[in-house]
């Protein structure tokens, strides 16, 4: 009885060391899977604050603003 106890611990341990991290992809073989590509940065034609392109907003010349208010304003 004492050696099916010994053997349901080695178990558990090694089941706890083996076992996948919480931020750690289930297949660690494979590379590259779940990587996001960054976004594309922009400058704002008024402040040169960087943000990305998804954020920005565009007069009719295709110039990047940070806001509503910087658009209105015009590049420096």
């Amino acid at each position: 009885m004492k050696y099916l106890l010994v053997v349901l611990v080695v178990v558990v341990v090694l089941w706890l060391l083996w076992r996948p991290k919480p931020g750690q992809a289930a297949g660690r073989g494979r590379t590259g899977t779940g990587r996001t590509r960054p976004a594309e940065m922009v400058a704002c034609a008024h402040c040169d604050l960087r943000l990305p392109r998804a954020d920005a907003l565009f007069d009719p010349q295709g110039r990047p603003y940070c806001g509503d208010a910087h658009r209105r304003s015009g590049p420096r």
